[in-house]
């Protein structure tokens, strides 16, 4: 099974409703400051997967305006401490 889909796979299976579309339809994102820049990166697997398909390791503002235009909708990942 290929990288993508063995993302797929498992983020199916890793404990994501698939019945809610909230859930489905979310992505988990980590905003940083590098260097001056912010920059968005993916902190679930279904982030990572669109990330992947734009060919980057960040989410651009254009990577985020086409997945918002698909219906999904973006989260910031909880600061821990």
């Amino acid at each position: 099974m290929s990288d993508i889909a063995t993302m797929i796979y498992n983020s199916t299976k890793a404990g994501f409703p698939t019945t809610n579309k909230e859930n489905t339809m979310r992505l988990i994102v980590e905003k940083k400051q590098v260097y001056g820049n912010a920059l968005v990166y993916p902190a679930c697997n279904k982030s990572r997967l669109i990330a992947r398909l734009a060919g980057n390791e960040t989410l651009t503002a254009g990577t985020v305006a086409i997945a918002k235009n698909l219906g999904y909708t973006f989260e910031t990942k909880a600061e821990t401490i």
